[in-house]
């Protein structure tokens, strides 16, 4: 009695072939999801006082590099320009205006990133498995 086995190695090379194009696509557009959460949760919850809106507006939309493997949000200081100040804090700061300013920090983006680690974490896993799937593995 014999066993035999064959590979299709056309169609497993192919796979092999359109995989980090397929896998850098799906990581791309999954992280770009995420961040817009991270964003969007860092400008609802938040412990400092809403005047203008103007620092909600400050957290700027997610840049993702094209390989899909690193993204980041930041403040945009040309929108306001005393969030880094309120996000990481300080003692006796001068204002824009001179004045001295003490205040407790509201890390408002680091804790909508940190909250949210886990689902992007997960979303990741999910972005590998489908672009393993649409590869034709």
């Amino acid at each position: 009695m014999e066993a035999k086995i064959n590979v299709n190695s056309k169609g497993l090379l192919a796979a092999f072939v359109k995989m980090p194009q397929v896998v850098s696509k799906e990581l791309r557009k999954e992280l770009k999801t995420q961040l817009v959460d991270v964003q969007r949760k860092a400008r609802r919850e938040h412990r400092f006082t809403t005047r203008s809106g103007d620092l909600e507006r400050s957290v700027d939309n997610p840049d993702v590099s094209k390989s899909g493997l690193s993204g980041e949000i930041s403040l945009n200081t040309n929108i306001a320009p005393y969030a880094r100040r309120i996000h990481e804090g300080g003692k006796n700061k001068l204002d824009s205006l001179g004045r001295r300013m003490t205040n407790k920090a509201d890390p408002f983006l680091h804790d909508a990133f940190e909250a949210k680690q886990k689902d992007i974490e997960g979303g990741l896993q999910d972005a590998i498995g489908r672009a393993i799937r649409k590869a034709g593995f």
